[in-house]
């Protein structure tokens, strides 16, 4: 069985819906809000820095997006004000951050002027990394671990970046990264400091011609990005001494730095253009380490400290109980550019502040500071492919789980809870997603179920197991090409008692596909209770599932789906390469821990439902910024250790979520939907992007091996006129560019003026 990072949730048991309002007769939790309604503290969102859940989210101290907690700079434009956090006990406002002037509307530049012309953005908005060849040495499987990771994160984001070199050509390609780089063909270019070595010992070019490449770019307005360098062994020969130094204080650091490994969190602060889109609490201190039961965090952490008369400027901390550590995020102006050193391992795993039900970027605060040193070094000047299709600012996914009696048949709660949960979104005009179970052995489950969803219109139907069992421990069982070809599993065959992973998974889409027909798209799947077997995606892959919900942010510490492909994270324990998509669930309608080794669970009723409307709400707020994408399960049953009438309840709060969501300019969309337009998009690749003053941006789109619907396309500045060739379909919408459909392979040139 995987690790996994946090306590999982008790899992999918029984919840309920009915068309009244919240029961008050409902059974009276364990856990509730500390602050009375009538206290003076209490607050419906919090904004005090005073060691009090103020708002009774169950988070003490950190500051919920929102405008009550944004401050009044009285700068102009987007200086005018910043977010608040709370620091030390202290409500703290953030710097405002000036950034490189677009057409938006905005005054980025904070200058009091809109959408002035801007003549620079000569460097090309693409991002490229500086790969020696030993990282690609069977011995350096970290080094391959986070050059894997990085182009992940990069795809993810939709960034543009340069294709990752082979193998074979590592050598060239690291000496043209440089001269690229100088000659201005992209604007930011990633470093590993470790690199320093090589260049004085390796360096075919020379250590100065490499560094005077790498000094042109920066000054022309370039962003160089290093890695935890590491300053020259004092016992070298004098030469590599000299030489290394002279890297490091060109760095605009001292040649030394100090080893951690017991940092407990960073500390960001804004002011630099890199850290323009961190705008909350959880991106702005990140929690570093791996097992968070383990007594200290294990993630390695390099401290400098600037070079005197360099003016570097320090915006990241690591730190412990007893203070600042010392500075592990720092940015050296130079010439029209500048340099950034990070200190810590920003493509690793961050220690998860819950399993799910809170806002955790984990690894995505290294996107978002990487989308803001490519606004820097390209002046603003930006195209990538959106996270969203369309114009939204992010996607919610509501998904329920069938896996009870009260979600399948009619009682004292009314209609089956899933017919009631899909008329309310009907009724919302939005598509759910339903993972079903299909347990006719303890004879709850009916054929008509999945009928009555689909004949209202809701997303395509996943499978959710025959028997709704932990199958962590469950033998593989013959599946796939054997299976085939031996002994398939039907529901005559089927043995209850000796459950497999890959009967629970056959017979339960036999099952479907019998009642929806041969045809009906049953691509999707969620395991029980979120336990998960090694063997799982293997076995998904082989019975033609693609896309997959039984992982949780708290598993893959990002608010974007995971391509099982290519994250290397999970893909040795759990993924193993299988070309199935993985939508993590940001939130849910229970609260998991355990208690002396026994695990509980807080349901979602009339008494926590305003805690789980605070927790929601700041995850889809946060991920609205973020273009994120919040996979939401809520069971249409009652639920544990409530009565029947709580599935009015969880009705109303999916009600609340949605039209919450909406607010926000987020799209509101069935898991298939979102899938079809990821999966396309991960593939789809920009190349030979340009931008200059009097022809705009210009570039090519190729399409991977499977259709792109939907494909956006957003600009760093508004956009008037868009030509494509070949001629196909599109919508232009402000700094949106939207093409409603594109075929697998397609290679497509643009102009975007």
């Amino acid at each position: 069985m995987v690790k996994r990072w946090w306590t999982r949730p008790l899992g999918i048991l029984a919840c309920l819906l009915t068309s009244a309002g919240c029961s008050d007769k409902a059974p009276k939790p364990t856990w509730v809000c500390p602050v009375a309604e009538d206290d003076p503290a209490r607050e419906a969102t919090e904004t005090r820095c005073d060691g009090i859940d103020n708002d009774c989210d169950g988070i003490t101290d950190v500051l919920p997006v929102d405008p009550a907690n944004r401050c009044a700079i009285g700068a102009a434009g987007v200086c005018a004000d910043a977010p608040a956090v709370c620091r030390d006990g202290t409500r703290v406002c953030t710097a405002a951050v000036k950034v490189a002037e677009v057409l938006d509307g905005r005054d980025n530049d904070c200058d009091g002027q809109t959408d002035e012309a801007d003549s620079g953005g000569a460097l090309q908005p693409v991002i490229r990394f500086m790969v020696p060849p030993y990282m690609f040495s069977k011995e350096e499987e970290y080094s391959a671990l986070q050059r894997g990771m990085l182009e992940h994160t990069l795809i993810q984001a939709g960034l543009p970046f340069h294709p990752m070199p082979s193998a074979d050509n590592a050598d060239a390609d690291f000496f043209d990264a440089a001269s690229a780089a100088a000659n201005g063909e992209v604007s930011v270019l990633i470093v590993p400091g470790y690199l320093l070595s090589y260049l004085i010992v390796g360096a075919e070019a020379g250590p100065s011609a490499v560094r005077a490449n790498l000094q042109a770019f920066v000054e022309k307005g370039g962003v160089l990005v290093v890695f935890m360098p590491i300053g020259p062994n004092p016992k070298a020969p004098a030469e590599e001494v000299e030489e290394g130094t002279a890297m490091m204080n060109w760095l605009g650091l001292k040649s030394t730095h100090t080893q951690h490994l017991n940092a407990r969190w960073l500390r960001i602060e804004r002011g630099v253009p890199a850290t323009n889109l961190l705008d909350g609490s959880e991106e702005l201190d990140v929690w570093l380490g791996g097992d968070p039961t383990a007594t200290t965090p294990t993630v390695e952490t390099l401290v400098y400290e600037p070079r005197i008369g360099s003016d570097t400027q320090v915006f990241a901390t690591a730190r412990n109980a007893k203070g600042s550590m010392g500075a592990v995020g720092l940015r050296r102006p130079l010439g029209k550019g500048a340099i950034y050193t990070i200190g810590w391992d920003a493509l690793g795993y961050t220690e998860p502040r819950c399993y799910v039900n809170c806002y955790d970027p984990g690894v995505d605060v290294f996107t978002q500071l990487l989308r803001g040193m490519l606004h820097e070094g390209s002046r603003g000047h930006t195209v990538r492919l959106h996270t969203v299709p369309g114009k939204g600012t992010g996607i919610l996914v509501p998904s329920h789980d069938i896996d009870a009696p009260d979600a399948d048949n009619s009682g004292v709660w009314g209609e089956p809870g899933v017919i009631q949960m899909a008329d309310m979104e009907k009724a919302e005009g939005v598509r759910g997603t339903y993972f079903i179970t299909t347990d006719y052995e303890n004879a709850y489950y009916h054929d008509e179920v999945p009928k009555m969803v689909r004949s209202r219109g809701m997303g395509p139907a996943g499978g959710h197991g025959v028997m709704h069992i932990d199958w962590t421990e469950s033998p593989p069982g013959l599946c796939g090409k054997d299976q085939s070809t031996c002994c398939p599993i039907t529901s005559e065959t089927y043995d209850p008692k000796n459950r497999t992973v890959c009967g629970e998974v056959d017979v339960a889409l036999q099952r479907l596909r019998k009642v929806l027909g041969a045809t009906a798209r049953l691509d999707g799947w969620r395991t029980p209770y979120l336990g998960i077997n090694p063997r799982q995606y293997d076995i998904l892959h082989s019975f033609g599932v693609r896309y997959d919900s039984s992982l949780s942010t708290g598993d893959t510490r990002t608010g974007w789906p995971v391509d099982g492909r290519n994250f290397p994270m999970l893909d040795k324990d759990l993924l193993h390469g299988r070309d199935i998509v993985v939508f993590p669930i940001s939130i849910e309608d229970g609260i998991g821990w355990y208690v002396n080794g026994k695990e509980q669970r807080l349901e979602l009723s009339q008494w926590t439902l305003n805690r789980f409307m605070l927790m929601w709400r700041n995850t889809l707020r946060n991920q609205a910024q973020n273009g994120g994408i919040v996979t939401q399960l809520v069971h249409p049953s009652f639920g544990v250790g409530v009565g029947p009438t709580n599935l009015a309840c969880k009705i109303e709060a999916v009600r609340r979520s949605i039209r919450e969501a909406k607010s926000l300019g987020m799209r509101v969309e069935p898991m298939a939907d979102v899938f079809d337009f990821w999966r396309g998009r991960i593939d789809t690749r920009l190349r030979d992007l340009r931008w200059n003053p009097t022809q705009g941006y210009s570039g090519r789109i190729v399409v991977g091996p499977q259709p792109a619907p939907r494909l956006t396309l957003q600009f760093g500045d508004r956009v008037q006129s868009f030509k494509v060739t070949p001629e196909r379909p599109f919508e232009l919408d402000g700094d949106i560019v939207t093409f409603p459909s594109l075929a697998k392979g397609e290679d497509l040139t643009f102009i975007a003026k």
